[in-house]
């Protein structure tokens, strides 16, 4: 005679079935890809890409002291991550395998969302102002023009040896020129219906040796030291101090209005003021 299953001998298969499934769990550590150094005390967000239950839709946690973290609970899927802070950016890996993973090293880099002009040191990303305008004059005896800064601040961002120029954004990368600002004696420009008295003053990547007589230089980037990281739509360039000679430069746009001015590798003396600027034939102090 056969016998019916009892409804606790049904529940307790449905239990034990249960108890032997295990929901997928994603464990690593958030790290600096800069440094090396891990990101502690992040708040790092899970959300899962696709259709999936409400209770296993979106996930939170802080990396502890050593930028270790860990995801339990999961629902089957790939769930896509993201770092409640928007000065770092996920450009290698940025999400968790579809069953978890184990051991996940998140590499973030200090690159901001948008574009514009930062300074990383020790750690920290700021973003770097534009000095003012870029002017321009006619070179005398040529069709040349030679631009300047309206005005130099006497507290120019310095980009030391271990800090790090970055550029953010496609356009910010593509149009931005770094060339020297060379100081130069009095000048003038214009031609014989116009002319134009220039104090001492510098000059954006232009050399000149009299009012006519000049050379245009440009800053000589060491490549090998420069990198590019770049995913989907955003791009980064960092540059670090040591990649271009000590000095101050211009980063600038020819077709552009505003110039932001940099010292590389050590800060440079002030900018003369109007007052006291050397007269023809001296050294103009930069």
């Amino acid at each position: 005679m056969s016998r019916v299953p009892t409804l606790s001998l049904v529940l307790t298969g449905i239990l034990g079935l249960a108890a032997g499934c295990s929901s997928p769990t994603a464990t690593g550590v958030v790290v600096n890809a800069m440094t090396g150094e891990p990101v502690a005390e992040a708040r790092l967000l899970a959300s899962a890409k696709g259709q999936t239950a409400l209770t296993c839709m979106n996930f939170e946690t802080t990396t502890d002291a050593q930028g270790a973290f860990k995801f339990e609970g999961l629902c089957e899927g790939e769930y896509q991550l993201k770092l409640d802070d928007e000065n770092l950016w996920m450009a290698d890996v940025d999400s968790i395998p579809d069953g978890g993973g184990e051991n996940l090293e998140i590499k973030v880099w200090p690159a901001p969302a948008g574009s514009g002009l930062y300074r990383l040191s020790n750690g920290q990303i700021e973003s770097i102002r534009a000095a003012g305008d870029v002017m321009k004059e006619k070179i005398k005896g040529t069709e040349e023009l030679a631009h300047y800064p309206a005005n130099i601040p006497n507290n120019v961002p310095l980009i030391g040896p271990s800090d790090h120029l970055v550029i953010v954004g496609q356009g910010t990368i593509d149009q931005t020129r770094i060339d020297p600002l060379i100081p130069s004696g009095p000048r003038v420009f214009g031609d014989a219906e116009v002319e134009v008295k220039m104090d001492a003053w510098s000059y954006i990547g232009v050399k000149f040796t009299d009012d006519t007589t000049f050379e245009r230089l440009s800053a000589p980037i060491d490549d090998s030291k420069v990198l590019t990281k770049e995913k989907g739509d955003r791009i980064a360039r960092f540059i670090p101090g040591s990649a271009i000679p000590a000095g101050r430069y211009a980063l600038w746009r020819p077709e552009g209005r505003g110039v932001t001015i940099l010292d590389f590798g050590e800060a440079q003396k002030p900018a003369v003021a109007a007052a006291e600027q050397p007269a023809e034939g001296e050294a103009a102090a930069e």
